[in-house]
């Protein structure tokens, strides 16, 4: 990927604002340092927080919507958002973990909008997840193909549609990015143990959900 989003331009250049005087390095500047000037309008210091979080962006949107383009249109948005809700960011987590909600929570609204289009979507949550999906569409007829991958999705969507948006981000980044407790715990601030029931928590909602749902092909899910 270079830049934010080939060939559209940039959060920064779309929304005009206050052109700092000089540039401010991460290096040099703490976060809060830099997330005051963007607050204050500092396009520079706007476009340091891209730069520095636009591939973790990116990376969450490909992994889920699986096509660059797709990537790159969530990640237009999610840095839009980002911009227009900097104001009441309030520094009680770290920039990354609160832009990552927006991009995860961006991805899912996104994957919801487009249901109706053939997107190749995997939804590999982990094992768990995975099975969860298989078991409760075994006995069904589905289409093959790209449609079958896409009724797949639209299945495991209405499944995610249980859990709660912290439930779905710590599902994410453990099982499809592979980051462990202990990681989990020092990203989020939350402890480990609460983690670990969390994600007990959440993957127990899947199960009952899946059974609530039955046997019904993922296509026949609305």
């Amino acid at each position: 990927m270079t830049g934010l989003v080939t060939g559209q331009r940039s959060p920064v250049s779309c929304f005009g604002g206050v052109r700092s005087d000089r540039f401010v390095p991460y290096e040099t500047a703490s976060e809060a340092e830099i997330v005051r000037r963007a607050k204050a309008g500092d396009e520079e210091a706007f476009a340091q927080i891209v730069q520095k979080h636009q591939s973790m962006v990116y990376s969450v949107a490909l992994r889920m919507v699986r096509r660059s383009i797709d990537a790159e249109d969530v990640a237009q948005q999610v840095f839009t958002k980002v911009f227009f809700a900097l104001k009441k960011f309030d520094m009680r987590s770290s920039l990354s973990t609160w832009i990552y909600k927006i991009a995860m929570n961006e991805t899912y609204d996104y994957l919801r909008r487009i249901k109706s289009r053939r997107v190749v979507f995997e939804g590999d949550l982990g094992e768990d997840v995975d099975e969860i999906v298989e078991s409760s569409a075994r006995a069904a007829d589905r289409a093959p193909g790209a449609e079958e991958q896409a009724s797949r999705r639209d299945y495991l969507l209405k499944l995610l549609e249980h859990i709660s948006e912290e439930e779905r981000m710590l599902l994410f980044q453990k099982e499809v990015e592979g980051l462990t407790v202990d990681e989990l715990a020092a990203k989020t601030g939350i402890n480990e143990n609460t983690i670990k029931v969390k994600l007990f928590r959440a993957r127990r909602k899947l199960v009952k959900a899946s059974q609530r749902l039955g046997a019904a092909a993922p296509s026949e899910v609305r």
